[in-house]
């Protein structure tokens, strides 16, 4: 029971996001939004994840980079 268990993480830590990515990829052809729009929306993004990294702890931190870096592993290039 455990190694299904623990077989049913992996997979869910590595084939869930690569799948999402492939299935929420923007289509050729799409509607392209402003350049102003999109500075703007990164900005938001940034200033996000720069109040998120603040808030995490030192342990916390090292779960996120050591997940961060086995989903780039796991993930096709685009």
């Amino acid at each position: 029971m455990s190694v299904s268990l623990f077989t049913s993480l992996i997979l869910a830590l590595t084939w869930t996001p690569t799948l999402s990515q492939f299935f929420i990829r923007r289509k050729r052809g799409a509607e392209e939004v402003p350049e102003e729009t999109e500075r703007g929306h990164d900005e938001d993004i940034n200033r996000l994840l720069a109040a998120e990294e603040a808030s995490l702890g030192k342990f916390f931190l090292k779960v996120v980079t050591f997940h961060e870096k086995w989903l780039r592993r796991a993930s096709p290039a685009p």
